[in-house]
């Protein structure tokens, strides 16, 4: 009987060992894990780090053995763990903002991915495609367009050499502007579809010079006409011709009168 009893106390007491072995190399794993993870999250998380390591040291065999012999801390030694470990799991870092700083690099990084994307596929949107500048078959034009038509500022030359600079309106002459004429005359003034119109001055090749009111290419209304010898009339013109009231003066004489196609009346 007494030999019974001794053999099952002989079992019990090695299962106990075993379980001891089993429990103390467990102890150590994870102590060690929980130390070395603390040591890696120091940097970034000072305060959970100090609570992981903390726990790691309570779980091992030789601090249990010291915390069982108080009596308070018995039981309370796996309510410290326990905090301990939360507190190490709260304060772990996330992949995605490890810190602040860290959050508003990964924010500005998506704008700029955004940014890079916008700019990317606004310079496909608005890549600059050549004009095409119309043509003219009966010279060449350098100067503003609008929907490919000549408008603004612009000049004009003429395959036989007449040359005009100026404004432009709806593909015509129109504004202030000075057309040189291949053969020497010259206009300098206020143009309407393509034609002088409004107040300027021609000069001629020969040295006549008129100044005053155009209408339709043509010299009409009010102005005054100098001949290249010194001959000066002012008045009405109608057609390029000297119609209506108007002075001549001629070697410092004046005649005052009407006037029918060049020929004077009193």
């Amino acid at each position: 009987m007494r030999s019974d009893y001794n053999q099952g106390k002989r079992i019990v007491d090695e299962n106990k060992s075993k379980e001891n072995i089993v429990l103390t190399v467990v102890s150590y794993v994870f102590s060690v894990f929980f130390i070395l993870s603390g040591l890696v999250y120091s940097k970034e998380a000072a305060g959970p780090s100090i609570a992981i390591m903390l726990a790691g040291i309570i779980l091992l065999p030789q601090v249990r053995k010291i915390l069982n012999g108080i009596k308070y801390l018995k039981i309370g030694k796996y309510f410290i763990f326990t905090i301990l470990f939360f507190t190490f799991i709260n304060g772990i870092p996330s992949n995605d903002a490890t810190t602040s700083n860290s959050g508003v690099i990964a924010d500005n990084n998506d704008v700029y991915e955004t940014q890079s994307e916008e700019s990317t596929n606004t310079e496909d949107s608005i890549e600059p495609v050549t004009p095409t500048v119309p043509s003219f078959e009966n010279g060449e034009y350098s100067g503003e367009f609008n929907d490919n038509k000549r408008e603004g500022n612009g000049t004009f030359t003429w395959k036989d050499g007449t040359k005009y600079e100026g404004e432009w309106k709806d593909d015509k002459i129109s504004g202030k502007g000075k057309i040189t004429f291949a053969e020497g005359d010259s206009y300098d003034g206020s143009f309407e579809n393509n034609k002088m119109s409004g107040t300027g001055t021609y000069t001629f090749k020969n040295g006549d010079k008129y100044t005053g009111s155009f209408k339709d290419d043509c010299m009409n209304g009010e102005g005054t006409y100098t001949f290249s010898d010194g001959d000066v009339y002012k008045g009405s013109f109608s057609d390029n011709k000297f119609n209506g009231k108007g002075t001549y003066t001629k070697n410092g004489k004046s005649y005052t009168g009407t006037w029918t196609n060049n020929k004077y009346s009193k």
